[in-house]
């Protein structure tokens, strides 16, 4: 502030200047020596404290005294007329009618009788003196029907007049004027600097790596980080298959997790770790030389900023809490409303004699909106299983063997005559039966039953519905029986006259508000504003992303993590299924195994004992050693049994298990969908949310305006009252000024004799107020940047010094155009310049020459006075054109004029008897002319009776 001070006083005086009226005080003031155009010089602090005492600060004036005088003695002289002129009525009016004087009845020109004598002539040959043959023209007085060049010339001509519900229309502009040059600074993205520290501190490890001196440059800017990132990347690729890993890391999402099952751990990556290690480097991908290892710190290092730099890292803003001043120049645009006229030719309905055209005009706005989101997963399993083994074995082993022996001995002793027989019989019989009976039966019924339905069904209907109808019937005739008529429909147009002139100044004060950093612009940011940037959001297609960051981001997130945290589980409980079914499938290869030896072992025993009966059979055959049976046989059955049960009950729990992890993988994939849909849906409110935070970015100060705007008062006071504001004491004791003669006709036409003084720069002190005391913090007049422009209590020396050129000091303070020529409108010229002849014609005559001047330079000057703007409207204008060949033929039309002579015939007689009947009234003759008789008794004393006839 205080260098540009001393610039402005260094540098030479500038042409501007402020005008002063020679008043009687300002003269008191003045130091006269007079000598050219110098009147002589005044004191500066003496000249500040005239005009700063002048009323009327900053108010717009557009007229001066002079003219105000003038115009308001002719009002009052007009209003005095008026009075006059009503009293003598009065008086006139109570005159007797006495004093009018004599009548002059004598001094008639012609009798009674000469006069009905007159009007009988006149009238007479008046009704007359158009009576022609029958086979004459027919004679009318009707208007001549509208051809196309009256048709033409009508809408060319066509004025429809204002009506008292146009009023003029103010609409007020304003300028910024600033005193002091801006103190600008830069929000930088408080994570750029961060990452620049990672960055380089890895590049360090790099060079160390690969053998080469890092270099001292110090990295200030935003190319001094290009340039170390490119550095980077090309020794990168030189030490890329070597590269040590302690410059490697883990992406931020590892693998193996929950996403790399469902086959989303890329796009988790992507999601949860933007420019990390697995986002493609673009600069890389161009080239054929290998890039850094995504897997690489460096590299999600240099994505993240890639991408940081893509995005607006830093705003240019004015530095917060710093202070200007200036002033606010307020121009106002009249609209004056016109008068409406016919535009282009919008349609024409052109129609035969009698036709009627019917037609309605239907609008209908219809505004549905219907969202219907159906999703039905529906997941039925059965399994029905029976396994049934009947095992029913008789085994009959019979074994029977008989031994039988029969010896018989005879003997015979004697001879001739004497035999002496004896027999001896023995017989003997040995039998062994031996029978073995088993009888097995087994029955293994084996019956699974398993139903799995799982139904999912999420059903949203959103149904909006706004319907407006709006109809109208009209009806369009030709009343013509034998013409045609084209109706034709112009656009209506309306007209206004605009004009711009000076409104008001006023002198304000700026404070700097502050303005979050590129990377505090988060979603907290946006919750946080929201019910501001529903308000006043550019595009409607960025509110269902705010609506879904205030409404269902958290429980979105929620949602994902509960849909997560059940497929987990679920994926860990097929995990322990197919666990349990790979131990129960080794369990069962145990089980087939033991079966397996179990038969062996029988078989074997079955062999041993078949060999053993077949030896006894050799050497024993009558059985006498006994039975060979050693039970083993039947040991063996009874392992080769419950071998074969264990594996029936193994293999019955591997299909348990085998249905139990169908059903447990038919839920994952549930689960995997409802997270995959979750997932898929949330990050594409996410991306929508990114555009949201980019967009707000991009237009920072036009939101940041939006909420210091609907700041509470209250807040915006507390918030800004205590800053310090600095104040500039000028010293103008020992200053004086020069006041210059104005040698411009406008000084002449103000009324009186006016002094140019160009306010100059003194010495001066700063000090500071807070800035409750130099400003009105009630109102925000306007925003510039992040500046909020606020009025200031009482108008200081520079800011005066500022608006100078704006400015006229008489009686009052005004302010003026610093154009002179555009001060004032033609007419006002006009005006000011007839009564500075009516009030002084001397000095009209003496700035004769220079009124002229200034009136050309307005009438040359390219800004005109006001500007003609033609409006469309929504309404039209109808113009018929009548057909010009009528559709009749000859014979009616000839019977038509016939019939039309025949009724002006009629007519005509009509009025020659109320002429006879004017003539009589003239000549005194009151009697009923249509008396049928009419009986008069003469000399006859006594009364007569007289019969009336009755027929």
């Amino acid at each position: 502030m205080t260098d540009r001070l001393d610039e402005l006083r260094e540098s030479p005086s500038p042409g501007s200047a402020i005008r002063l009226a020679l008043s009687d005080e300002l003269r008191a003031l003045l130091n006269a020596d007079e000598s050219g155009d110098t009147l002589g010089t005044v004191g500066l602090t003496q000249l500040y404290e005239y005009i700063a005492g002048r009323p009327g600060t900053g108010a717009a004036a557009d007229r001066t005294s002079c003219l105000a005088v003038t115009e308001a003695a002719a009002e009052a002289e007009r209003i005095l007329a008026c009075i006059e002129e009503s009293e003598g009525g009065a008086a006139r009016h109570d005159v007797p009618p006495s004093a009018a004087g004599p009548s002059g009845d004598g001094e008639r020109d012609h009798t009674v009788g000469d006069a009905a004598d007159d009007l009988v002539s006149d009238q007479v040959a008046r009704q007359m003196g158009t009576v022609g043959p029958p086979e004459g023209p027919l004679l009318f007085n009707v208007p001549q029907r509208s051809d196309q060049a009256t048709r033409n010339e009508a809408v060319e001509t066509f004025e429809l007049r204002d009506g008292p519900s146009d009023v003029t229309a103010y609409h007020d502009f304003r300028t910024l004027q600033i005193a002091f040059p801006h103190v600008w600074t830069e929000v930088f993205d408080g994570r750029l600097r961060q990452l620049g520290e990672e960055l380089y501190q890895e590049y360090v490890k790099l060079n160390g790596f690969s053998g080469v001196d890092v270099d001292d440059a110090t990295i200030s800017t935003l190319d001094d980080l290009i340039a170390l990132m490119e550095r980077i990347r090309g020794l990168g690729r030189t030490v890329q298959d070597d590269l040590p890993t302690d410059l490697r890391s883990s992406p931020a999402v590892p693998e193996g997790t929950i996403f790399d099952f469902f086959g989303l751990g890329d796009l988790a990556r992507r999601l949860f770790d933007p420019g990390g290690a697995t986002q493609a480097e673009p600069q890389a991908a161009q080239s054929d030389v290998p890039a850094i290892d995504p897997t690489s710190r460096l590299h999600r290092l240099l994505s993240r900023l890639d991408k940081m730099l893509a995005e607006p890292y830093a705003f240019d803003v004015f530095a917060r809490d710093s202070v200007n001043f200036g002033f606010i120049a307020t121009y106002r645009q009249t609209w004056t409303p016109q008068n409406y006229q016919v535009g282009d030719l919008v349609s024409t309905v052109p129609l035969a004699p009698k036709e009627i055209r019917r037609y309605t005009t239907r609008r209908v706005a219809k505004k549905s909106r219907a969202v219907k989101e159906l999703e039905d997963n529906l997941t039925s399993r059965r399994t029905d299983a029976a396994d049934t083994s009947r095992v029913s074995s008789e085994i009959v082993d019979r074994a029977h063997e008989k031994s039988n022996f029969n010896l018989t001995a005879r003997e015979a002793l004697g001879g001739e005559g004497f035999t002496v027989e004896s027999t001896q019989s023995a017989g003997g019989e040995q039998g062994k039966q031996s029978e073995r009976v088993k009888r097995e039966f087994r029955e293994s019924v084996l019956k699974s039953a398993q139903e799995y339905k799982e139904q999912h069904r999420i059903e949203v209907e959103t149904s909006d519905s706004s319907e407006q109808e709006e109809t109208a019937f009209h009806e369009i005739q030709n009343p013509n029986d034998e013409l045609t008529v084209t109706y034709l429909f112009y656009e209506l147009q309306r007209t206004y006259r605009i004009s711009e002139r000076l409104h008001g100044l006023t002198p304000v004060v700026l404070v700097a508000n502050e303005v979050p950093a590129p990377h505090e612009i988060d979603d907290a940011w946006l919750v946080q504003h929201d019910w501001i940037l529903r308000r006043v959001v550019l595009d409607d297609s960025f509110r269902p992303a705010l609506s879904y960051l205030t409404e269902s981001f958290v429980g979105a997130e929620a949602k994902i993590r509960i849909l997560e945290d059940t497929a987990v589980a679920q994926k860990k409980l097929v995990e322990t299924l197919r666990q349990q079914l790979r131990t129960q499938d080794q369990i069962l290869a145990a089980n087939e195994r033991d079966v397996l030896a179990a038969a062996q072992n029988l078989a074997s025993s079955t062999r041993q004992e078949g060999l053993l009966d077949g030896i006894l059979k050799i050497f024993d055959p009558l059985g006498i050693t006994g039975d060979s049976d050693t039970g083993a046989v039947d040991a063996a059955e009874t392992i080769v049994d419950y071998a074969k049960e264990t594996r029936d009950r193994a293999d019955r729990e591997r299909a348990r298990l085998t249905s139990q992890l169908e059903v447990a993988v038919s839920a994952l994939q549930a689960a995997v969908d409802r997270l995959t849909a979750a997932v898929t849906e949330h990050y594409d409110k996410v991306a929508q949310i990114d555009r949201l935070r980019m967009h707000v970015k991009n237009n920072i100060l036009y939101y940041m305006q939006a909420v210091w705007d609907l700041e509470p008062p209250d807040q915006r006071f507390f918030r800004l009252y205590n800053i310090d504001v600095p104040v500039v004491t000028a010293h103008t004791e020992d200053r004086r000024v020069t006041l210059r003669r104005d040698r411009g006709a406008l000084g002449a036409l103000l009324g009186h004799d006016t002094a140019l003084v160009h306010l100059p720069v003194p010495e001066v002190t700063v000090s500071t107020k807070k800035l409750v005391e130099v400003a009105d913090l009630d109102t925000v007049l306007a925003y510039r940047g992040n500046y909020s422009v606020f009025a200031l209590k009482e108008n200081n020396y520079f800011t005066l010094r500022m608006m100078q050129d704006y400015l006229e000091v008489g009686d009052d303070l005004r302010i003026c155009d610093p154009d002179e020529a555009n001060t004032y409108t033609v007419d006002e010229l006009r005006e000011r310049a007839a009564c500075l002849h009516r009030t002084d014609e001397e000095a009209f005559g003496r700035h004769r020459e220079q009124i002229k001047q200034l009136l050309v330079e307005r009438l040359a000057s390219a800004r005109k006075d006001d500007d003609l703007v033609v409006v469309p409207t929504a309404s039209l204008y109808i113009e018929a054109l009548v057909g010009t060949h009528p559709l009749l033929e000859d014979f009616k039309l000839i019977h038509r004029a016939l019939d039309v002579k025949r009724v002006q015939s009629d007519v005509r007689r009509t009025e020659l008897e109320n002429i006879r009947l004017a003539a009589r009234s003239l000549r005194g003759n009151d009697e009923d002319p249509d008396v049928d008789r009419k009986i008069v008794v003469e000399g006859v004393a006594a009364p007569v009776t007289i019969q009336t006839d009755t027929a």
